[in-house]
């Protein structure tokens, strides 16, 4: 008995003797699974005709857009924009179409929702660049308007789809004294190709346990 603890003792006193020199492995963390968050939304209304905004991406493909779905929170009366896609300048848009703009009017009322807009043109992207969905008004007033659910947050900067991330995705308004990127938001969008199939975007605009 004596000589098991002499042994135990000689034991642990070599382990206590290590500990003391040598530092405790660190294990690097990785996520695993779906990492797209959604804690509440973020609207844009657009009652003035000065007012402008866009959402930013990066193609993750070389593509035809035929169609842009965006999600509007309310519209009052008959207000008119117009959508289409420019360039990037430094994080805002570059006010360059790349084919003319389409006029719509948005006719959600006090229902929420999504609204398609088909291109009058469809539009080319090309894969690696980044591009911006950009809406600006044509016809509004104080009592034609409508409100845009142009983002979510947190921003994670991830494609829902395939969780890839991009580093420029994000949104720009536009206020009356120019464009400036708002940094910390999520756009929602998505784009449809010339069949009318969804092929890119973020559609996420209500918590996954909301009516």
């Amino acid at each position: 008995m004596t000589r098991y603890l002499k042994r135990k003792f000689a034991f642990c006193s070599f382990v206590f003797f290590l500990s003391a020199f040598v530092a405790p492995l660190a294990f690097s963390q990785t996520f695993i699974g779906n990492q797209s968050v959604f804690s509440s939304n973020s609207s844009f209304t657009m009652i003035n005709s000065s007012y402008r905004g866009s959402v930013r991406f990066t193609a993750r493909s070389s593509m035809t857009v035929g169609a842009i779905d965006l999600y509007f929170d309310s519209s009052t009366n008959s207000p008119q924009y117009r959508v289409g896609i420019q360039g990037d300048n430094g994080g805002v848009p570059n006010g360059s179409y790349l084919s003319a703009p389409t006029t719509f009017s948005v006719y959600i009322g006090v229902n929420s929702g999504w609204q398609s807009i088909s291109l009058a043109s469809s539009v080319n992207l090309s894969a690696a660049i980044v591009y911006h969905v950009v809406v600006e008004p044509v016809f509004v007033s104080g009592t034609n308007y409508a409100v845009w659910r142009q983002s979510s947050v947190p921003g994670t900067q991830l494609y829902p789809q395939g969780q890839q991330a991009d580093v420029n995705m994000g949104i720009d308004q536009d206020l009356g004294s120019g464009w400036g990127s708002v940094a910390g938001y999520e756009p929602i969008f998505a784009l449809r190709n010339a069949s009318n199939f969804v092929v890119d975007g973020n559609p996420y605009a209500i918590e996954a346990d909301q009516d």
